[in-house]
Parts: structure tokens; sequence; C-alpha cells
């Protein structure tokens, strides 16, 4: 997958379908993952926002939930996506970000915890993994 791509989906400069063909087309060259990396000096900053498109577009199978681990897995090994963990904000996207990337150890990527991520991502209430009594 591209950083050039996964910031024009941010952007909302091209769509879920031209993201998930990007992450596709890397997959298959080298049976892993790679992250073209954009050269300039500057940063993106990924928010709340960025993160319930993803999740909206991974719930309304726009995006698979591969395609959302694989690019959790890229926004942290990136050198350009950036969130500020000493924020709230940034805790809340930083914490998002790592459970999709680890799925095994937190929370697998089903359709009810996404819609359980979303509200963390709207309210700041963290309810994964909690009883719903």
């Amino acid at each position: 997958m591209t950083e050039e791509t996964l910031q024009k989906y941010f952007d909302n400069k091209v769509s879920a379908d031209i993201l998930t063909s990007d992450i596709k087309v890397h997959q298959l060259q080298a049976d892993t993952t790679i992250i073209k990396k954009i050269t300039d000096d500057d940063e993106y900053i990924v928010s709340r926002q960025n993160l319930l498109k993803l999740c909206d577009d991974t719930i309304n199978g726009q995006l698979s939930t591969t395609d959302l681990n694989t690019i959790a897995f890229c926004l942290i090994g990136s050198d350009y996506f950036h969130w500020d963990s000493e924020t709230v904000d940034g805790k809340v996207v930083a914490t998002t970000i790592f459970d999709w990337d680890n799925p095994t150890i937190n929370y697998p990527l089903t359709k009810d915890n996404l819609l359980l991520w979303k509200k963390y991502l709207q309210t700041n209430e963290y309810t994964l993994g909690k009883d719903k009594h």
C-alpha cells in the first residue's frame, strides 16, 4: 500500500475501492504489505475522523477487515502518519489503531466490534470487552 493513496483516501480524493486495489496490488507483489513512503518532510496527522471513515467503510463492506488490519499495520509502521498520544484525541486514535493492528491479542475485527470502536471514536467511551448487561 502506498502512503500517498492512504492520504488521498483520508482527504476524500480517492474511494475505498481505489484504496483496496492499492492494498491488494502491493500484497500480491511481495506476499506482504509494502509501505511505499512519501518522500517529502511533511507529516500527516491521523484524526478520529480518518478512523471513523475507515470504520464506516469497513462496516459498510467497502473495505474488508483484512484491509483494515493492513492499514493499521501501515499506520503504525509509517514515518509519515502521526498522532499525538499525549492528547485525548491522540490516545483514542492510538488505542484504536493498535486494536485494529492486533485483533488476535485484543478484539477480533467483527461488525459488532467495529460498531463499538465507532462509538469510542465518537464519544471516548471504550466498551470493548465489557458485558452488555
